[in-house]
């Protein structure tokens, strides 16, 4: 099962150049998440660098809870790309903050989420460096629910 935004209404892309950090916070509606989509755009790039993305308690949480990279010369198309992080066990219901992060590429150039400027997801919010922005991330939290699910509102 999925939770993916829509991709409708005004949008634009804010790049992941080095030493920014997009965020999107999210409500875990799964008490065992295993992907996290997102779209990209690499603009038809294969020199593109790793992009990371990280899924964190809190925004000022020091370490992440789960991390997977993609290899930047696999983010060359505009389209949504997977990021496993495994099986990482939350509580259904509280609120998770993914972060995205790159380096610029050899030729400066790095490579951009698309976010909506309308709020697509209620629930979140995206921030750009740690401030928040208007509308939310194209963003998808893939997981489902297990023996193991623990629920914030019990």
């Amino acid at each position: 099962r999925r939770h993916e935004t829509p991709p409708r209404g005004p949008t634009s892309t804010a790049p992941l150049a080095q030493g920014a950090a997009i965020s999107q916070s999210f409500i875990a509606q799964y008490g065992i998440l295993t992907d996290v989509r997102v779209l990209l755009s690499g603009e038809g790039r294969s020199n593109n660098a790793p992009v990371r993305l990280s899924i964190y308690a809190s925004p000022e949480a020091a370490f992440p809870l789960a991390t997977s990279i993609k290899p930047g010369r696999l983010i060359s198309e505009n389209k949504w790309y997977n990021f496993s992080i495994g099986r990482l066990v939350v509580n259904k219901g509280t609120t998770y903050y993914i972060r995205l992060s790159s380096a610029t590429n050899a030729d400066g150039e790095p490579v951009t989420a698309w976010y909506n400027q309308q709020y697509l997801y209620p629930s979140g919010q995206w921030y750009l460096n740690g401030i928040a922005q208007q509308g939310n991330l194209y963003f998808g939290v893939l997981g489902h629910n297990g023996p193991d699910t623990r629920d914030s509102s019990t």
